[in-house]
This record gives C-alpha cells, structure tokens and sequence, in this order.
C-alpha cells in the first residue's frame, strides 16, 4: 500500500502566520509517520535513544543531541526505545542565509550552507557544546516565549534583530561543528535522492513529465528510475503519474462542478477524452458517473477544509477574466493570504498567482486555436491588463510566445 506523506505548514508559529521564528518544547513517544517540513528549524535534544531519517539516510539520536532540518526535507522518526525531549527552534532560513552570505562571507568564497547541513544534519554534542547550545536556546526562550504556553511575543524591530543574531550565532556554531566533525563521507548513492524524485513528480502534475526528463534532472538512468518506482509502488513510471492524477480528479469532481475539460488541464492529461479514459480504467466508473454517485456523499460527510478550497478554486476558474484581487478573495472565503498560497500550493502545485495565470493562458490558448482574435484582444480577454504581462506568462507556461505558437500550429495544420 502507497503511503501518504503529510506536508507540514510552513509557517513557523501556529499562533502567528507571519513570525519568522519561533521556539516551543515537544516530546515524541513512538515512532511518527513521514513529514515534509516547509520551513527550517533547530531541535536541541536534551534525552533521547532513538532512530531518526532525514532524507534518505538513519540518524542515531541520543541525549545531548543537535539536529538540523532544512525546508522541504523529509523526516520520519523510525524508531523510540526512550521518549525524545527536545526543544524546537523554527525559523526563516532565507533570511539568516542571505544575512550570513552578505556579511560573514566576506572573501567572496561559496559559502554553501544548505549542501553542508545536508550533508550532515546530526551532531552529538559534547557537555560542553550542548551547554553553548543551551544557552543560546534558553536566551531565545526568554525572548520568543514558548508557543505551547501561548505566549503574546514581543516582535518590535530591536527583538527581531536580537533573534537574528542569535540564530545565525546558532548556525555559524554549527557550520564550524560539521568542518571539524570526521563523520562527512557519503554513500555514493545519495545523489540519488529517490524522496525528492517522488517530490518533484507530484510537483509538476500538470506538465508533460517523461521517464526522460526525471533522468536527465536527477542524473540517473532511465533503468534506475523505472526500477526504483516499480520496487516502491508496484507501479510502472507513466502508472504512477496517472494514479496521482486521478487522486486529484477525484477530488475536483467531488468539489467543483468544473467541467471535465477543465479538470483534464489542471491535472496534466492531454484532454478529457483522456482523463476519461484513465479513469474509468481505473475507477470502474466514468467521471461523470463518478461525481453523480459520490458528490451528495461528499456532501452529507461535510469536508468543510476540502470543500472551502474546491469553493475558492471554482470561483477562480470562472471569474478568471475578471480583475480577480486576492484579498477580495481572502475576505470572501474568510482565509488568510498564507493559507489560501498554502492550499493551492498544496492541492494543485501553483500559487493562487500562478494558478490563476496558468487557467488564463489554458483560455487563451484555445482562442488562438479557434478564432483569429488579434493578440492583444485575447490578452484582455482572458483577464490581462497588458500584451506584454500576457506574453511573459504565455511564454513561461508555453515556452513560446503566443504569435509563435499560432504561427506553428497554422505551419501543422498545412502539413497535415
């Protein structure tokens, strides 16, 4: 059976959506399912004997013990034998980046923090550098207030710059732990990292995605790619790809009443006939079918998070054309800029923004396609203010520009 893997918000304070850190203390008792962390953060380990994986490799973890996660990795606690007590520092590791980039790396010489804590995201501390750690925690702790005790933080400018520095303090300490650390080698094969592969496909649903492509951008055979999902999923490649489509389409005809058409390009088959296909194969039931019988379901066991979001992404389909502002949106459907980015992000891989400019161009082009609107009566048409904000996001969804693409298609036509 295929495991779900549950993404985690990728704001750092559940009590503040728009802090760039927070600090809370946290036990794990039992082994924990698959988590991909959106933002990064420190955990100081003050008892533990237990088994972490980060990525693609195991981590022993004990007392006196400082982990690094950095966004996007995935983690899963395999293993318990005594309860972890540790305190959890979450934080903006862009903004400490760039600080740490600008003025500590004065040399111009790569300062690369992100291959350096990947390579190497756990360090057991001797007694006298979890104490330095400790310290700088516990001055966080006295700054920040704890999440869990729902403390009202002070954010003034002064204390933001106090956190600051304490945590590039932190991850300075750190870089200089791992430089003199002896355990760096790695296994040849993690450059193979198979989580992200997973990652990236599911990411890019909605694009042509090839056996080929996944090769070339995570530099391994066609061979180890087609045997590594095979082994993992009991599916082939383009079965894999086809049954993450289906779990979304699913979702779509339970929550919208998009057409079939629409849905086929928000889920990345080449039409509906095609969808249909794969569905029914699938499902036993033709989508229409399938919406028929099970949206008065959907309906009585009331989803209300699901179904909010499938509200959203309906108005945003039709009213495309519109002059849709997303704060208007945000106060229509009572959600906050952050968790309607997050939602869309995580249901349909695009921004509200790039969402709504990738139905746009979808429009536009079968109006080229279809009807020989001039160029710039399209761009309105499909909601852009300007020929040259529609040619930028024609050209970055299509890959060419929209004169291009009704020329190439005309020059087709001939041929066929």
């Amino acid at each position: 059976m295929k495991r779900q893997i549950e993404i985690q918000n990728k704001e750092t304070s559940p009590l503040n959506e728009g802090s760039l850190y927070s600090i809370d203390r946290e036990i794990i008792a039992s082994a924990t399912t698959g988590l991909f962390h959106q933002s990064a953060r420190f955990l100081l380990v003050k008892k533990a004997n237990a088994k972490i994986r980060i990525q693609n490799n195991i981590y022993e973890i004990k007392d006196k013990t400082l982990i690094c996660i950095l966004p996007w990795e995935y983690t899963e606690v395999v293993e318990v034998k005594k309860t972890i007590q540790y305190f959890i520092l979450k934080y903006n590791f862009d903004s400490a980046n760039k600080i740490i980039k600008s003025f500590y790396n004065l040399d111009t010489e790569n300062l690369s923090l992100i291959n350096s804590f990947y390579d190497n995201p756990v360090i057991q501390c001797t007694d006298k550098q979890f104490e330095y750690f400790s310290n700088i925690f516990k001055l966080l702790r006295d700054e920040l207030g704890e999440d869990s005790t729902l403390y009202d933080k002070n954010e003034n400018p002064i204390s933001s710059a106090y956190v600051l520095n304490k945590i590039i303090d932190l991850i300075i300490t750190y870089r200089r732990m791992q430089e003199c650390s002896l355990e760096k080698a790695k296994k040849a094969n993690e450059k193979f990292d198979k989580i992200n592969i997973f990652r990236y496909i599911h990411a890019h649903l909605s694009e042509k995605i090839t056996v080929s492509l996944i090769s070339k951008l995570f530099f391994v055979s066609e061979s180890t790619i087609n045997r590594y999902v095979k082994e993992s999923t009991g599916l082939s490649f383009n079965s894999l790809i086809n049954e993450m489509r289906i779990g979304k389409t699913m979702d779509m005809l339970l929550y919208t009443d998009l057409s079939i058409e629409t849905i086929s390009e928000i889920t990345g088959f080449s039409d509906c006939s095609h969808l249909s296909k794969v569905f029914t194969a699938r499902i036993g039931q033709n989508p229409n079918k399938y919406r028929q019988t099970f949206q008065k379901v959907s309906q009585i066991c009331q989803i209300e998070n699901i179904r909010k979001f499938y509200k959203i992404l309906n108005y945003v389909v039709k009213n495309s054309s519109n002059n849709i502002d997303i704060e208007e949106i945000c106060k229509k459907f009572s959600i906050s800029l952050i968790e309607l980015n997050k939602l869309f992000v995580y249901y349909v891989e695009k921004n509200f923004k790039n969402f709504l400019n990738f139905v746009r161009i979808n429009k536009s082009t079968k109006l080229l396609l279809k009807t020989d609107m001039q160029i710039t009566d399209i761009a309105f048409e499909v909601g852009y203010n300007t020929v040259k904000t529609f040619n930028r996001n024609f050209l970055k969804f299509q890959k060419i520009l929209p004169t291009e693409f009704r020329k190439n298609l005309e020059l087709q036509d001939k041929d066929i």
